[in-house]
């Protein structure tokens, strides 16, 4: 089999289009863009113009090719013999083609990108080459690799591919709640978010990780889940280096650096970084408990507290460090233990900077600075920084009463 990376070792002087991200080479300019969407997520511009027809381009190559095909005459198909001098071998070897679509694995060898064209009546993307019977489903296609959001929320900012898509997310900030749960009443702005929720009441889990057979009830926590097996994380922060295997994620992350909290509750004005915080928060106001166990019947405000309760009954321990074998309910609690292999203490006094591994303590340490004294003894009024405090007072003054 022909060896291009050995080859190059005799013909160094080979010029292509390098990835400044990963160092791979690629003979078109097209190529590397499409490998850099894929790879990397740096979203591909259309800024290139045909001036006869309008269509669009992510490179001059790729427009100077559809202007040959499209507005000129075809040439003939002759292709050149592959010579054995030097300079024609560097002509015809391909140091790289991204073969990158959305129908091929992303390392194997592939044919060149088509152009943006309409054939027998369909309109064809120059990046993936899918189809579409019309230009306007090609317009809307096309945003999903140029990432362009040209509808924006006035009042969250989120911006969206298409005028439905905005309109139905307006719903939420309306507090509209049209589709309603027929098992507990409990109302929802989108029915996709209905029928969702339904499943919690049914059990249904309908998405099936491929890798360990785990079920989801939504084909996005399914495919979230799956990239906890690859544990590529390509998405960094900037700030503190922490990685994400997806990108919305990481935007979410930000959050904690610049402190933006977009979502308000309406009873108490309290803020929060994510959507999902503000739902769960705001039934510590309307009490309700949507999640319930089928054994006790004990009522949680999310399906994450539900499941770690249901182990208590089970018995069942998912999470095993890796270094003692102790077995725990929650992941969360795995990797609180783990700080004490570790060392680690993330949490600091912001008053006398000492450093602390749980942020239990921490909490309880301030309120030496503060004065703090939450816990109050019902028989004597006197006050305690932490609730074991109390309990030990109680045993030791109060035990007859």
């Amino acid at each position: 089999m022909f060896c291009v990376e050995y080859f190059l070792m005799f013909v160094s002087d080979i010029e292509g289009y390098e990835c400044e991200h990963c160092g791979r080479l690629y003979s078109k300019e097209e190529y590397l863009l499409v490998h850099k969407w894929r790879k990397h997520d740096v979203r591909l511009s259309m800024d290139y113009v045909c001036e006869v027809c309008s269509w669009r381009f992510p490179s001059n190559s790729r427009l100077q090719e559809h202007r040959s095909k499209v507005h000129k005459p075809k040439r003939s198909n002759d292709t050149p013999l592959l010579n054995s001098n030097k300079e024609n071998i560097k002509e015809n070897v391909k140091l790289g083609s991204p073969s990158e679509s959305l129908n091929s694995s992303p390392d194997s060898a592939g044919e060149p990108l088509e152009t943006l064209k309409v054939v027998a009546g369909r309109h064809t993307c120059c990046i993936c080459r899918k189809s579409f019977l019309s230009e306007s489903k090609l317009t809307l296609h096309m945003r999903t690799h140029t990432g362009e959001r040209p509808y924006t929320c006035k009042v969250c900012g989120n911006g969206f591919k298409r005028q439905g898509d905005l309109t139905r997310h307006k719903i939420i900030h309306s507090g509209e709640k049209p589709y309603t749960c027929n098992v507990c009443g409990r109302g929802f702005a989108l029915q996709g978010n209905m029928e969702r929720h339904l499943r919690t009441h049914s059990g249904e889990r309908l998405y099936k990780c491929n890798v360990c057979e785990k079920r989801y009830n939504s084909k996005g926590n399914m495919e979230r889940h799956m990239q906890t097996h690859s544990g590529e994380k390509p998405f960094s922060c900037n700030i503190c280096g922490k990685g994400f295997t997806v990108q919305q994620n990481l935007k979410t992350h930000m959050r904690v650096h610049s402190g933006e909290k977009p979502y308000t509750c309406n009873v108490c004005g309290k803020g929060f970084a994510q959507r999902g915080d503000l739902t769960i928060h705001i039934r510590t106001h309307s009490g309700e408990k949507p999640y319930t166990c089928n054994v006790c019947g004990q009522g949680f405000t999310q399906q994450a507290h539900l499941t770690a309760h249901i182990r208590t009954h089970s018995g069942e321990k998912p999470y095993s460090c890796n270094i003692c074998g102790k077995g725990f309910a929650q992941r969360g609690s795995l990797s609180t233990h783990m700080r004490t292999h570790s060392g680690e203490k993330p949490y600091t006094c912001n008053i006398c900077g000492k450093r602390f591994a749980y942020s239990g303590d921490l909490t309880k340490h301030t309120r030496t600075h503060t004065g703090e004294r939450p816990y109050i003894c019902k028989g004597c009024g006197k006050g305690f920084i932490c609730s074991s405090n109390l309990k030990q007072h109680i045993r030791t003054n109060h035990a007859e009463q």
